[in-house]
């Protein structure tokens, strides 16, 4: 079985009651909830503490949590959702289903990338959702400035910069019975599912609604054209 947890805490102190806001006339929780229901998903929970999440979320199809009040704190992680939602809901749960995590705040996570971080968790990985990369990264140090990525004393060409990525939050999916054992995500060996740069935003301020905003008009337009074309 295939189980997505969306953990929609209703607090937020960048963007109040966040996870309700809308990209493109659909409140963000909504769009994740389309999303988990679209994939193979076998059963979406989300979890929350907020009463207007639970009434938003109420007539459609997935199964609903109420959270305690230390994992709903500022401080609470991810991993102290899951584990709640699998101690209050995995008791008929089998070690071999696989556990997906998807983020309120991603607005365009795709069904399809939903199914290709399972399939990878499915061969014995943590699947996530990641933008290949070709940043120079540079990081302070007591001593200055120092080169992370790249060498300090010349131009590295960016073909012949190795393979990297960053993670984009949206998704993320393992093994139960892996995340049993070190109680965190990436409960085994890494493995990314790449994404476009563009669409995998991550709003965490007003300037970042604004722009989920406008890729949401441009994503239709181009919806629209490709319909009559």
């Amino acid at each position: 079985m295939k189980i997505i947890i969306i953990p929609a805490r209703g607090g937020s102190k960048g963007i109040p009651k966040k996870n309700l806001r809308k990209v493109g006339g659909v409140p963000l929780v909504s769009r994740a909830i389309a999303a988990c229901l679209d994939s193979c998903a076998d059963l979406v929970v989300v979890s929350t503490d907020d009463n207007e999440i639970l009434a938003e979320v109420k007539q459609q199809r997935i199964v609903s949590h109420k959270r305690s009040v230390e994992s709903s704190s500022d401080y609470a992680t991810s991993e102290s959702v899951i584990s709640e939602v699998i101690r209050d809901l995995g008791v008929d749960w089998q070690p071999s289903d696989l556990i997906g995590i998807m983020q309120v705040t991603s607005p365009f996570t795709t069904p399809e990338q939903i199914n290709q971080c399972f399939a990878v968790a499915s061969k014995g990985f943590t699947g996530f959702t990641a933008v290949r990369s070709h940043k120079l990264i540079w990081r302070e140090t007591p001593e200055g400035w120092r080169s992370i990525n790249h060498p300090q004393n010349y131009r590295i060409r960016r073909q012949d910069m190795p393979m990297e990525v960053f993670e984009t939050g949206a998704f993320y999916a393992f093994s139960l019975d892996t995340f049993l054992v070190s109680g965190y995500r990436f409960c085994a060996p890494a493995y990314p599912v790449l994404t476009d740069e563009v669409t995998s935003i991550d709003i965490d301020s007003q300037q970042d609604l604004e722009m989920a905003e406008l890729i949401s008009r441009q994503l239709n337009n181009l919806s629209e054209l490709n319909e009559k074309s």
